[in-house]
């Protein structure tokens, strides 16, 4: 019996710096899949899970960001002891439940972690049920790895593939949870404009897959908003000048 990692790489050296070495403490002889240059994560991950569904005796497949670090030497135990309990398929660190959209920290929140931007994120140690987990690590169960796919017809970039998941998981009646696991993750502090319109645009798919309220009123709420941020970053750009 096995575990398989699965890692969609930028063009960075994150995966070697960050995510290899703590794969390799917590499996030295592990297999690692790596994905580079994708047109989506959704697609990444999709080639990742075809490839491990052929393993033979597979366990679990732990899906993770190339700038996350894994410190837990027990890592593999835990998730075992995890996808142990009767009908566990999605296995994180941290995550929500009863969030209006596919952002799980717009809900109730459990789970722990510690990453660069916020020092320690502490919603409650132990096991939970969620609806969704962060994407920063991203563990299936073998039949989930058997049964699920990504939605990569849908969903473009490297947004909503985790909520969407998980949407999916639950659906087939499974569980979803949180659990301990000690984790790193290394993330950039993001910009208010770097990718936020992929975010939106996922975000609108989600509720619209889902069958979410409200998807034309939130379009419009966050196109003003984004229309006001635009205009504040540049009057203070002019400023500036």
């Amino acid at each position: 019996m096995t575990f398989v990692y699965g890692v969609c790489a930028g063009p960075s050296d994150k995966l070697e710096r960050l995510a290899l070495p703590g794969i390799r403490r917590a499996a030295p002889d592990g297999a690692v899949l790596v994905r580079r240059g994708q047109r989506s994560i959704h697609v990444a991950y999709n080639s990742i899970l075809d490839e491990a569904a052929r393993v033979p005796g597979l366990e679990g497949l732990v899906l993770l960001h190339d700038d996350t670090v894994i410190e837990d030497e027990e890592l593999e135990r835990k998730l075992r002891a995890a996808l142990s309990v009767p009908g566990v398929a999605v296995v994180g660190v941290i995550g929500g439940r009863n969030h209006p959209e596919m952002n799980w920290w717009e809900g109730e929140r459990f789970g722990y972690v510690r990453d660069n931007q916020h020092g320690v994120l502490d919603h409650g140690r132990g096991l939970h049920d969620v609806d969704t987990v962060d994407g920063l690590l991203l563990v299936l169960s073998a039949e989930a790895v058997h049964s699920l796919r990504f939605d990569e017809q849908r969903y473009l970039g490297f947004h909503g593939y985790d909520a969407d998941i998980c949407a999916q998981a639950r659906a087939r009646g499974w569980r979803v949870v949180v659990t301990d696991l000690d984790v790193f993750h290394s993330n950039n502090v993001a910009s208010p404009f770097g990718d936020g319109l992929n975010l939106e645009i996922s975000s609108i798919t989600y509720r619209l897959k889902w069958r979410r309220p409200g998807v034309l009123q939130q379009l419009r709420a966050r196109a003003w908003r984004r229309m006001l941020r635009a205009q504040r970053w540049r009057r203070a750009r002019a400023a500036s000048v």
